[in-house]
């Protein structure tokens, strides 16, 4: 089978976050199992190349960029693809649903940015309601409060996965937030294909592994209020507190904190400057350095406010590490609840210490949650998941001719 992925971002380029992750290994796998998969994804470069055989970069700043340039790049490959998969954030692949009137377009779920947007907005309590209020009313206003994201500034998003041949998403969780939200279409579940990555061959990172005598417990991807990164350092002071033989490492590109001043690695370093010698703020590291992260670390923790099916959790859980994660999401669907790792509530402060002093002071429980999770997730195997996705594959392909 042919077939064309397109997303603005794949490492190293433009990017190796879930969703360039996620396209490395179907790149890999769909191959070597005797499949024709090609990414078209973006560069900054004025022309158009091939990166290698199956990697065609073509010139785009941004997501928007990228997705109106599609139709005329692909025309030039000339290429008959039996099926193109598009991704649903900023509504990436829009553009081809009404162009390539032959070839079915699916969009592939990660979590479209409206969805990002809800859990990146503060939420008010009851006294901050009264004092946003209290202040409209001083400056002779009538009070309103902010209303956060609104669709109609979405709108490319929500057509894109309504047009779409068909929506596939890697968890039910994600599968329901989006029906909730109203957006109708097919749906299909199929979660990430999966292997561990290639170790490079350098030494385990340094800046983690300098700390040989601390429990490291360390925090990698995005830092965002989404995943979980308050939660975080609200437990922090209180770990720090009770156990002296931890230290605490964020590792990954900042977005916006709550201050609006300050980006969020900024702004972890202020609200934790007191702990400032068991705590380390670190860049995202490239993707061929990931195993090595893991490798060095002892505790994960992914607390997400949301997340759909993160292919850091997996890393961590196929490198035999333990990890501490959330019950929102697609992660309650990867992970076993003290079996294969350790589930809290999100924004469970409480919850997570009490988890994690469990785990410094039992290394054996630590064992135990890694060598489980590593075993759990022979069920992502690319055989496995590739024989599914080219099912899916063929039936959205014939429905779709039948349509026609």
């Amino acid at each position: 089978m042919n077939i064309l992925f397109v997303s603005y971002e794949y490492p190293p380029e433009t990017g190796g976050g879930g969703i360039g992750s996620y396209l490395l290994q179907c790149n890999t796998w769909l191959n070597q199992y005797g499949h024709t998969a090609i990414i078209m994804c973006g560069t900054s470069k004025n022309t158009a190349f091939w990166e290698t055989e199956t990697v065609f970069r073509i010139p785009a700043i941004n997501w928007a960029e990228f997705d109106k340039n599609l139709p005329y790049y692909i025309d030039k490959l000339n290429v008959d693809f039996d099926i193109i998969e598009g991704v649903d954030f900023r509504g990436c692949g829009l553009s081809l649903v009404n162009h390539q009137k032959n070839i079915p377009v699916l969009a592939r779920a990660h979590t479209i940015n409206y969805v990002v947007d809800l859990y990146l907005q503060p939420k008010l309590t009851l006294k901050g309601k009264m004092r946003f209020a209290l202040g409209a009313l001083r400056r002779g206003k009538f009070p309103k409060l902010p209303q956060g994201p609104q669709k109609e500034n979405y709108s490319k998003e929500f057509l894109f996965l309504e047009k779409a041949a068909a929506i596939v998403s890697p968890s039910k969780a994600l599968m329901e937030t989006y029906k909730e939200h109203g957006i109708r279409n097919k749906y299909y579940h199929l979660p990430y294909l999966f292997t561990i990555s290639n170790h490079s061959s350098t030494p385990p990172l340094s800046r983690i592994a300098d700390s040989t005598n601390k429990i490291k417990i360390v925090f990698f991807g995005r830092l965002e209020v989404r995943k979980g990164i308050l939660t975080i350092i609200k437990v922090i002071p209180q770990i720090l507190k009770r156990y002296k033989n931890v230290h605490f490492f964020f590792i990954g590109n900042p977005a916006q904190s709550p201050q609006p001043s300050l980006l969020m690695d900024a702004f972890i370093r202020q609200e934790l400057k007191r702990y400032e010698t068991s705590v380390t703020v670190l860049p995202a590291v490239p993707y061929h350095e990931v195993g090595n992260l893991i490798q060095a670390g002892d505790i994960f923790l992914m607390p997400s406010l949301f997340d759909n099916f993160p292919v850091a959790c997996l890393e961590v859980m196929a490198a035999g590490k333990c990890i501490i994660a959330t019950k929102s999401g697609g992660m309650a669907e990867m992970i076993e609840d003290r079996k294969s790792g350790a589930l809290i509530y999100p924004d469970d402060v409480k919850g997570l210490f009490n988890v994690l002093s469990e785990l410094i002071i039992n290394s054996s429980l630590r064992d135990l949650y890694g060598r489980m999770a590593a075993h759990s997730i022979d069920r992502y195997h690319p055989k496995i998941i590739i024989e599914q996705q080219i099912s899916i594959y063929k039936e959205i392909i014939e429905e779709y001719r039948a349509g026609d």
